[in-house]
């Protein structure tokens, strides 16, 4: 209910106070309402107010504490909290009722200034959010209107659940697996236990699927007659009761099933009800061997490396694609083969036989270096990596990866080469390949570490890491990316025990394909460097704890304003609530009222005054980062109470701006700036635009503009009818950010900023 539909809906606010819609107020019995605030007085007052409608049965407590332990011996129907008080605060209760399991209509009932908090309630479950600041009538007008609204939607919630809790539980222990499927787009919405077991998937994965992926779930050469069936019994026209086809489960296996179907209607869309049986186990394991058959031929067949399948007697039955690529051999070539005759040589074949036939007789895997012969004579250098076929628990065969290693052995040799050339650099040089061996070992290293070349190559890196502490080992073996360098200051232990600081920069070493073959390192001993640290640590150390004094005496004055504003904000708010009652006690005082009227009014300014000044305080205390401007704008918008039928519009999806929590308060001061002084506003929109290499983000409304006298003094502070501090706040943060921003609308026609934001301070995930 909107405010002016409310106020029609109600008696004469003077006589009879805040009201809601009569009508409902007598069809509904009484709601326990629980208000929680650590104000005793605001307690007080606001109990008054809600009882005047006589709808309300209003409970209080002072603390979340209290509050839970009335809600252990009493039920209520809403709940209404602040978010500040000791000990613990809105969110804490919010939490607390989570994790209790109770499921009981929330109202975050706080003052303006909150945004942070109110974003986080309304994402943990809140179900609404009322400003405390404002006119007393329409703050309690719209609180009373939020707690009935908030109490039906819960019980008419609670009654859905209860009756789809039983529909579900006969579905899901029916042993025939069941669909629900809308049809235009094709979308599975309910799945049973029994189609879950069928298909091998879980019910949240066939909730989750895309029309392509549901469709994959029937048989390809099956599908058409599936789906023409499927759409006659969608449109009502006569087709055959059930039919029958081949389905593919998750883990490849096809199942012969039989499926009927008929049109129901589904959350009020028409929808189709499948009903589907397993009719043959047996066809359904056949089917399923054959596919995974297939799909390890695909499979093999896109890999990079070579692939071979052989039977117990050696004879080769399949070899990938690749295969014949790299060896040159043809597929007869490989039929007429027993494949250790494709080794270089005679020993290379017995060693690999014998290293074969030891995995099939242990059900092992066998891995090892070996040379292949292509067909035209010329070398392979490869790993093979040979694992057993088993059928039935039966041994049938020997399936086999090939990775062929020759580009790495002769990076390798090159690698040793050119290492030769760095035997007189005066920095220590190391290398090792990818199995951690050390494969060069220069001059350098033999005076930094005092171990000869011919004592460590060929050996573990294990003299690398003697005494370096295990975070540091990292650097120096592990976690090496093609491409990216690593460097360090570590200690190393030389042979005789000394402990040496270095400077270590570690470099990964690549084939051709860009596959990681090994690393180099060099060491710089910075001995002299470290003593001359130590001079400065004391002048760094004196600097670090002034900073740090400064920096506890910055957040103490943080915490005294933060808490002065909070006290202040509440005391003002029961000063509102008594002169609202004042007021209706002494309606016919016209002098009084207009005194009262002036106060409130003061009191409202004063309310602006605070709030620009926790603003203003925010301002550069946030680290910078990339945040989504779409999803600022939604939050910005959460924190007006009523739009007065305005149309929000955000054409900025995809854009991230570097900024922080204050861009809401900036898109939040705009949009409050529209609803004083736009007028006959209907639409709200922010969009952007590229401006050569800058962003432009426009923010525009459909209201009366304004004039050009105005639009020079616009970012002034204090001008205007408010407090002045709206747009001057705005001016200050976009400031902050390093943008530009100006006002560019015509009068009559609309406001119009325009905020320019340099390169570099934007993303764009695509393109506007």
């Amino acid at each position: 209910m909107n405010r002016t539909s409310q106020r029609a809906a109600s008696q004469e606010f003077a006589t009879t106070g805040i009201t809601i819609d009569s009508a409902r107020s007598h069809e509904k019995k009484n709601l326990h309402v629980l208000h929680v605030d650590d104000d005793q007085c605001f307690l007080e007052v606001s109990k008054q107010i809600l009882s005047l409608e006589n709808c309300f049965d209003v409970d209080t407590a002072e603390s979340v504490d209290k509050a839970l332990e009335k809600m252990d011996k009493q039920a209520y129907d809403v709940v209404v909290s602040d978010y500040e008080m000791p000990r613990k605060n809105g969110l804490d209760f919010l939490k607390e009722l989570s994790d209790q399991k109770r499921e009981i209509p929330f109202i975050l009932f706080t003052g303006k200034g909150r945004e942070e908090v109110i974003v986080k309630a309304l994402n943990s479950g809140a179900d609404r959010y009322i400003n405390k600041n404002g006119s007393t009538e329409s703050v309690y007008c719209e609180l009373a209107d939020a707690i009935i609204k908030t109490a039906e939607s819960k019980k008419a919630k609670r009654l859905l659940i209860e009756s789809e809790l039983k529909y579900r539980t006969v579905v899901e222990e029916l042993l025939q697996g069941v669909m629900i499927v809308f049809v235009h787009p094709l979308k599975i919405v309910f799945a049973n236990k029994a189609i879950t077991e069928i298909l091998g998937y879980s019910a949240e994965e066939m909730l989750s699927m895309p029309p392509e992926e549901i469709a994959e779930l029937i048989f390809n050469e099956d599908r058409a007659v599936c789906f023409e069936r499927l759409q006659k019994r969608f449109r009502d026209e006569i087709a055959k009761k059930s039919v029958a086809f081949r389905a593919v489960r998750k883990d490849g296996f096809v199942v012969l099933v039989e499926a009927s179907s008929n049109p129901i209607k589904y959350n009020g869309q028409l929808a189709m009800l499948c009903v589907f049986s397993d009719i043959n186990e047996r066809e359904r394991t056949n089917r399923a061997l054959k596919a995974s058959d297939e799909l390890f031929r695909e499979l093999a067949n896109s890999l990079p490396e070579m692939v071979f399948e052989a039977d117990l007697n050696g004879k080769i039955t399949y070899v990938n694609q690749v295969a014949f690529e790299t060896t040159g051999y043809t597929q007869e070539d490989i039929e007429k083969g027993i494949f250790t005759q494709f080794f270089y040589n005679i020993g290379e074949s017995e060693r690999a036989r014998n290293d074969f036939m030891k995995a099939i007789a242990t059900s092992s895997t066998a891995i090892d270096e070996y040379v292949l012969r292509k067909k035209d004579g010329s070398r392979v250098y490869s790993i093979i990596k040979a694992t057993p076929i088993k059928l039935a628990g039966k041994t049938v065969g020997l399936r086999g990866i090939v990775t062929d290693i020759t580009e790495q052995k002769k990076t390798t040799e090159t690698l040793i080469f050119q290492s030769q050339l760095l035997e007189a650099a005066g920095q220590a040089l190391i290398a090792v390949d990818k199995n951690r061996i050390i494969r060069y070992w220069n001059r350098g290293a033999e005076n930094l570490y005092g171990w000869a070349a011919e004592e460590v190559l060929g050996k573990s890196d294990e003299v690398l890491t003697r005494g370096v502490v295990k975070e540091q080992i990292n650097v120096i073996s592990n976690r090496l990316i093609p491409g990216e360098n690593r460097s360090a200051e570590i200690q190393i232990e030389d042979r005789y025990g000394n402990m040496v600081p270095v400077i270590v920069t570690v470099s990964p070493v690549s084939d051709k394909a860009g596959e990681l073959i090994g690393s180099i390192s060099a060491y710089t001993d910075i001995t002299d460097q470290k003593s001359t640290e130590l001079e400065l640590q004391g002048y760094v150390e004196e600097y670090a704890a002034a900073a740090e004094k400064i920096k506890q005496l910055n957040e103490k004055l943080r915490v005294i304003a933060s808490l002065t504003r909070h006290d202040v904000r509440n005391k003002l708010a029961v000063l509102n609530n008594y002169m609202y009652l004042l007021k209706k006690k002494i309606v016919d005082n016209a002098t009084a009222i207009r005194y009262l009227t002036a106060m409130e009014e003061a009191s409202k300014q004063l309310l602006a005054i605070l709030e620009f000044e926790r603003v203003y305080e925010q301002i550069g205390s946030e680290e910078l980062v990339y945040v989504n401007v779409e999803k600022f704008f939604a939050e910005a918008s959460a924190l007006v109470s009523d739009f007065k039928g305005i149309n929000l519009e955000c054409r900025c999806g995809g854009l991230a701006v570097l900024a922080d929590s204050l861009l809401r308060q900036l898109l939040y001061n705009l949009m409050d700036n529209t609803l004083k002084y736009g007028e006959k506003t209907t639409l709200i929109r922010l969009s952007c635009k590229k401006d050569g290499s800058s962003m432009l983000l426009i923010y525009e409304d459909d209201g009366v503009g304004m004039t050009d006298e105005v639009r020079s003094h616009l970012f002034e502070k204090g001008f205007g009818k408010g407090t002045g501090f709206g747009l001057y706040m705005i001016k200050r943060i976009i400031e902050a950010y390093g943008w530009t921003i100006e006002e560019n609308g015509k009068f009559g026609i609309g406001a119009r900023f325009t905020i320019k934001i340099p390169e570099n301070k934007f993303r764009l995930k695509e393109n506007i």
